[in-house]
């Protein structure tokens, strides 16, 4: 899993930043050691147990840092570099297998679940 988000789509400035500065709040070290570990291709609850919370208390943490839940975020995640691979020219069924998903219109089904239109609608 770790191949298929991209470390080196990974923007320089990490999310728990920008998270504090939009919310004017220090930055929360788990947060950042969360996203690691979704990164990392960590199950939920070997990414709870990692941080030292139940998988209860690690929704709540991440529902309250990013407005969803750890399996939200890595798919967000991985959308997001696959739509950094598709905007670098790659078609959709590379940018599909370079990025995890199991084929094309796995990724399709992504794109419409997450932002409500198709790939090629989004990327215009």
């Amino acid at each position: 899993m770790a191949d298929r988000i991209g470390r080196a789509a990974v923007p320089a400035l990490a999310l728990e930043e920008v998270a504090a500065e939009v919310f004017e709040v220090a930055p929360d070290r788990l947060v950042g050691q969360v996203v690691r570990g979704v990164r990392r291709g960590l199950a939920v609850p070997d990414l709870a147990g990692s941080v030292g919370l139940s998988e209860r208390q690690l929704y709540r943490r991440c529902l309250d840092a990013f407005g969803y839940g750890p399996k939200m975020l890595d798919r967000v995640l991985r959308l997001n570099v696959a739509l950094d691979r598709a905007r670098a020219g790659l078609s959709f069924a590379e940018v599909a297998a370079r990025t995890g998903y199991a084929d094309q219109a796995h990724f399709t089904r992504e794109v419409k679940a997450l932002a409500g239109v198709p790939p090629r609608t989004l990327l215009a």
